[in-house]
C-alpha cells in the first residue's frame, strides 16, 4: 500500500504488524515494522511520530548489532529531520549512517554498497547546502554525478543533476 501511495492503509497494516511482532516477542520483526511505520507516518506528514518509530527501530537494531540496518534507519531518521528543516541534525545522522556503511562495506554486496552510499551522499549534500556548505555540497554532487555516469546509472545521474541544477 505504501508503494501505491495509499499511506493511511499502509499505516493500518504496519500498526497491526507491529502488534503481532510485539505479541510474538520478535524484535527483528518489530524493528522492521517500526521502520515501515515510520515511513508511512512520514509520508502522511506526521514527522514527529515517524521520528519516534525510526528511533525505536534503531534501538532494536543496535541491540541486535545489525549495523547495516542501523545505517538504513539513521538515513531514514535523517530524511525525517530534513523534512522538518533540521538539516544540521540530519547531516550528523547522514554522517553516522555513512560511517556504519563504510565500516560494513566488506559484508555488503558491492553494488548494494555503491548504491546506498551514493544515495546517502546525495541526500547529505542537500543538508550540506541547507546549512551553508554549498561548495562542499556541489563538490559532493559533482563527484556522485561522475560516478553515476561511469557506472551507466542514467536514472541516478539525472536525479543528481536535478539537485545540482537547483543549487545554481
Amino acid at each position: 500500500y505504501h508503494a501505491a501511495g495509499r499511506f493511511a492503509e499502509a499505516l493500518q497494516h504496519q500498526e497491526r504488524c507491529l502488534q503481532i511482532a510485539t505479541d510474538l516477542d520478535n524484535d527483528g520483526m518489530r524493528a522492521k515494522a517500526l521502520a515501515n511505520l515510520g515511513a508511512s507516518l512520514s509520508s502522511l506528514g506526521r514527522h514527529a511520530e515517524a521520528l519516534a518509530a525510526h528511533r525505536k527501530s534503531l534501538l532494536l537494531l543496535q541491540e541486535a548489532d545489525n549495523e547495516v540496518e542501523c545505517a538504513r534507519q539513521l538515513e531514514a531518521i535523517a530524511l525525517v529531520l530534513q523534512a522538518q528543516g533540521h538539516d544540521a541534525k540530519a547531516l550528523r545522522s547522514f554522517d553516522r549512517a555513512l560511517a556504519l556503511l563504510e565500516k560494513n562495506k566488506a559484508v555488503m554486496r558491492e553494488a548494494d554498497y555503491a548504491h546506498e552510499s551514493s544515495r546517502l551522499r546525495g541526500h547529505r549534500a542537500l543538508s550540506m547546502l541547507a546549512v551553508g556548505e554549498s561548495v562542499k555540497a556541489t563538490e559532493e554532487l559533482d563527484g556522485l554525478v561522475a560516478a553515476a555516469r561511469e557506472a551507466g546509472d542514467m536514472e541516478h545521474e539525472a536525479s543528481l543533476l536535478m539537485h545540482l541544477g537547483s543549487m545554481h
